[in-house]
């Protein structure tokens, strides 16, 4: 599956780097797992980001999804100060990512459960649904965006041709 859907640029390229160290470095090659190595006198239970986000997409998305919440922050206070309405539309368009990163979360854990009486080829169809949840809401952003800049042009336009 892929665990690169919603999370901008930035995130996609970072869930690239990070799987290809995981294969060879940190986690085990075999399932994105973390080596089996706990603290001493933890009675080998898992700790931290191992315990709260056992899995390598889950981990992706989650630092994906604070990396979106600092670049929006950062975009909208830049915006606003700068007065750019391109800043500001930049940080709408991060803080959608982060509402993907939500989506993609959502639908890879649940597509991730196993087969049962109702699904007995496993919950997979998750992981399309969140997939075309986020193409739904980047189409939205975009018209969003796009009918924005058209109003706002439209308003200079009409107040350049009053002179």
């Amino acid at each position: 599956h892929d665990d690169e859907s919603g999370g901008g640029l930035g995130a996609n390229f970072l869930a690239r780097a990070l799987r290809g160290v995981s294969t060879h470095r940190w986690w085990a090659a075999s399932a994105g797992e973390w080596p089996a190595v706990a603290p001493a006198g933890s009675g080998g239970a898992r700790t931290g980001w191992q315990a709260l986000l056992p899995h390598e997409e889950d981990r992706v998305t989650a630092l994906g999804a604070v990396l979106n919440v600092l670049l929006s922050v950062v975009k909208l206070a830049a915006g606003v100060y700068g007065r750019s309405a391109a800043m500001v539309a930049d940080a709408g368009h991060s803080f959608s990512d982060l509402v993907s990163d939500a989506i993609t979360f959502w639908s890879v854990r649940m597509g991730r459960l196993p087969p049962d009486e109702d699904h007995p080829y496993g919950h997979g169809r998750f992981e399309a649904l969140g997939s075309l949840l986020i193409a739904v809401m980047l189409v939205g952003t975009g018209w969003a965006i796009g009918s924005h800049a058209l109003a706002q042009g439209a308003r200079i336009l009409a107040s350049q041709s009053a002179f």
